[in-house]
């Protein structure tokens, strides 16, 4: 494993450190929409069955019903998923900033003659901040897409191996394009939350100063010199933005491009007589329920690649070493 793969992989196991204490709430979360996903995956089949007994003239109103509620109890389902990760993830923000909050007011005091009081401030904040989104749209859409894609894949495998390959073949050219893309995302994020830091640390010890500064008239080299630490997180940010935009046409290439494909070739078969029109609905529609499991995968990894220096930093805050507390604890009366 080169350097780069054991820093993402150290990035994980930060996160699932620091989300330790909510495992249950983010197991019971991901049930649910694999559940939601479970229920998804049935509809197609359901449609099929639909037109299948369409064409011997009988309406299939049992079919039309099971379809309707399949729908209906998916649609709950997610809407519980979506509180339940909002609700998870600010639950890790708040365990995670009382923790640092309780570390940093206990460190050795040469610990805040090194380290910048802005700097640490920020870990606690902005930091914090991006720790919920790897939770909610990263880790958890990773585990859920993936297993979704399996079992997509799986009953797209059965319907029609050879239009599958076809999808698959586009889906490897987003995938190539994606990968690069993270390469370069984790770097500038992590430059630029560290340029964010010296920002605010800059700034907080100017205006804790202010007054010597106004008096040595410093206002301007002062302000040039923090201004430089906002150019340099804006120029990070800019670079992980250039990564990031590569992500989108990435997953509409894999998704879009791919269903034209199918459409077509599809399509093509149906009119010669080598395939059939419910085959081909069914193939569609799993072509659709496809762009959640990839897009949830894509957006994951993208989410995970730009949280992972804020992660960084709040371990390293969290690593720093506290004062041993030899205060006698005063007896009760």
């Amino acid at each position: 494993m080169d350097a780069e793969g054991r820093r993402n992989t150290a990035g994980i196991r930060d996160v699932l450190r620091l989300a330790a204490g909510h495992r249950g709430a983010i197991a019971a979360t991901v049930a649910a929409t694999l559940l939601a996903s479970a229920l998804g995956l049935a509809q197609p089949l359901v449609a099929r069955d639909v037109i299948e007994t369409a064409g011997s003239a009988r309406t299939p109103w049992y079919a039309v019903a099971s379809l309707v509620a399949l729908f209906a109890v998916q649609g709950l389902v997610q809407a519980l998923v979506r509180f339940q990760l909002a609700r998870t993830g600010e639950g890790i923000v708040l365990g995670v900033r009382l923790n640092l909050i309780d570390h940093l007011l206990r460190l050795r005091m040469p610990v805040y003659d090194r380290h910048r009081i802005g700097d640490l401030i920020s870990r606690a904040d902005a930091d914090t901040l991006a720790l919920r989104q790897i939770i909610a749209g990263g880790l958890t859409d990773a585990v859920t897409g993936s297993i979704g894609l399996a079992a997509t894949i799986a009953l797209m495998l059965w319907l029609d191996w050879a239009l599958f390959l076809c999808v698959a073949a586009i889906v490897a050219v987003a995938g190539t394009v994606l990968a690069v893309a993270l390469r370069g995302m984790r770097a500038a994020s992590l430059r630029g939350r560290e340029a964010t830091g010296e920002m605010a640390a800059d700034l907080e010890r100017a205006l804790s100063a202010i007054r010597t500064v106004k008096a040595g008239r410093a206002e301007t080299r002062e302000s040039t010199r923090i201004g430089g630490r906002a150019k340099a997180a804006y120029t990070a940010n800019i670079r992980m933005a250039g990564f990031d935009a590569l992500v989108a046409p990435a997953t509409e290439l894999a998704v879009t491009g791919s269903f034209l494909m199918v459409l077509l070739v599809g399509g093509m078969r149906v009119a010669d007589g080598t395939g059939s029109v419910a085959d081909l609905v069914a193939f569609l529609l799993y072509m659709l329920y496809l762009t959640a499991p990839l897009g949830s995968i894509f957006e994951a990894f993208s989410a995970v690649q730009q949280g992972t220096g804020a992660v960084h930093r709040i371990s390293e805050a969290l690593a720093l070493p506290k004062e041993t507390d030899d205060h006698p604890t005063p007896p009760n009366t």
